[in-house]
């Protein structure tokens, strides 16, 4: 008998013509389109005849990040990153992970020579946030605003430097410009 036709090479081929079957029955995936997001910057109102440029968005939630795209005006820095910092907020507003009861972050932007630093100040909810959440937000605006150009980001509550922006985790509210530790 040939050795090809031993019953181990026989079942190794049907194994492989079994695989290739399957192959070619199975319909690979959709691919998935970056998810669009609404247009932000400008007054309501407002004719927008700005041109407006892409931004990435990264929204953390339960250390899963989701990236989105979204439209924000053609504009200098201080306003892109002010722009980028209302569309991440409508997300996760938009999504649930903003909490309730929070209104959006004011934003200020310092330049520092070429370097721009995103200042956010929150007025914070009398209820307490999980720690989950607070890291969460924390690390969708961080790696936002990073990848959009700032420096660094310093958190303020009620327009003061806290050492704690929403309650729990301590975070940069040094406005000095110096290099940030993590």
């Amino acid at each position: 008998m040939p050795r090809w036709s031993s019953p181990w090479v026989l079942l190794g081929v049907l194994a492989v013509l079994a695989a290739a079957a399957t192959l070619m029955l199975v319909k690979p995936p959709a691919p998935t389109s970056p998810v669009a997001v609404p247009a932000f910057g400008g007054q309501a109102g407002e004719a927008d005849d700005q041109t407006r440029v892409d931004t990435t968005l990264y929204v953390v939630a339960g250390n899963v990040e989701r990236i989105l795209q979204a439209e924000v005006r053609d504009a200098p820095t201080s306003q892109r990153l002010a722009d980028t910092v209302q569309a991440l907020h409508a997300e996760l507003v938009r999504q649930g992970v903003w909490p309730s009861g929070v209104p959006a972050p004011q934003v200020f932007v310092v330049n520092l020579g070429r370097d721009a630093t995103v200042v956010l100040d929150v007025t914070p909810a009398g209820q307490p946030i999980p720690v989950e959440r607070e890291q969460d937000l924390i690390a969708s605006f961080e790696r936002t605003l990073t990848e959009a150009g700032a420096a660094e980001v310093a958190y303020l509550q009620n327009g003061q430097a806290t050492g704690r922006w929403l309650g729990n985790l301590a975070v940069n509210a040094d406005l000095s410009g110096g290099t940030r530790t993590r």
